[in-house]
């Protein structure tokens, strides 16, 4: 599917990105509760599909909504990871 068409198929305007805002809660349950590792892989999944809807939204002209949403998502999934698999290696 084209960049064209999604921005212009999307139900929601062009100013939401609500990848990048999924993507930050995660990142930000994924630090307190992280018991599978898979609340970190979605949050690095979902802020990097915000990344992506980001930047095809500046490519067409619109603002770049959500960028600093979806990177503070990912650092935050990627540290919740790392602090929880350091935990559980300390239990085992």
């Amino acid at each position: 599917m084209p960049a064209d068409s999604y921005l212009a198929s999307a139900s929601e305007s062009p100013a939401a990105n609500r990848p990048a805002t999924i993507g930050l809660v995660l990142g930000l349950v994924c630090l307190v509760v992280n018991p599978v590792l898979l609340g970190g892989l979605a949050g690095a999944v979902a802020s990097c599909i915000g990344l992506n809807r980001a930047n095809l939204m500046g490519q067409h002209g619109y603002s770049a909504v959500g960028r600093a949403k979806a990177w503070s998502g990912l650092g935050l999934a990627l540290v919740g990871t790392v602090l929880s698999l350091l935990l559980k290696h300390g239990l085992f």
